[in-house]
């Protein structure tokens, strides 16, 4: 996972914000890779009818990766 994807789901949960899913897909993140760290207690998914799916580090996600360093690697 890249860092500015890192950086844009930490600054999202410093704001209270959820983020599509979309835009992790988008950026090559696969829904496999979204299921594992949802498994791990790292991301909350919700399923909106209306917006569709949103994503949001939870507290440990949170913690883990606002202290990682820059060269980290998530294996698929």
């Amino acid at each position: 996972m890249s860092i500015s994807i890192v950086r844009l789901l930490v600054h999202a949960k410093q704001q209270n914000k959820w983020i599509p899913k979309s835009v992790l897909t988008m950026h090559n993140i696969s829904s496999w890779t979204i299921q594992h760290l949802e498994d791990e207690g790292y991301l909350l998914v919700y399923h909106c009818s209306d917006r569709g799916t949103l994503i949001k580090l939870t507290l440990k996600g949170y913690k883990h990766f606002s202290n990682q360093e820059p060269h980290f690697e998530l294996q698929n």
